[in-house]
């Protein structure tokens, strides 16, 4: 039997929230930060070269925080455009012509009957 540890790869954990985005509320932005969206698509990207490195490609990822559809639908995209690793511009996906296009969906509504 051994006593060393046992050897193996990290497991990455990213943890997005986006209540610092551009798209925030202002009322509900935390130390008055206006985050491009941009910046989640980069940081994924780099978190994945970082587990694709250290990890064997793997990384746990967890989104939360954010209030406003806008934060959520534009940060959650950009998440999944630097998680899949898409090439192009795709800066202006995210911009607000194109979020105002999006339609409304309320998060809570009355149950149908």
């Amino acid at each position: 039997m051994s006593l060393a540890a046992p050897q193996h790869e990290p497991d990455p954990l990213y943890s997005a929230g986006f209540d610092a985005s551009e798209h925030e509320y202002q009322s509900m932005s935390r130390h008055n930060r206006r985050v491009p969206t941009a910046f989640y698509d980069r940081f994924t990207r780099d978190a994945c070269a970082f587990a694709d490195k250290y990890a064997g490609g793997k990384i746990i990822s967890v989104l939360e925080g954010g209030y406003s559809d806008r934060a959520l639908a534009s940060g959650t995209f950009a998440h999944l455009v630097g998680m899949t690793g898409v090439q192009g511009p795709v800066n202006d996906w995210w911009s607000l012509d194109n979020l105002q296009k999006v339609p409304y969906i309320p998060m809570y509504s009355e149950p149908r009957h």
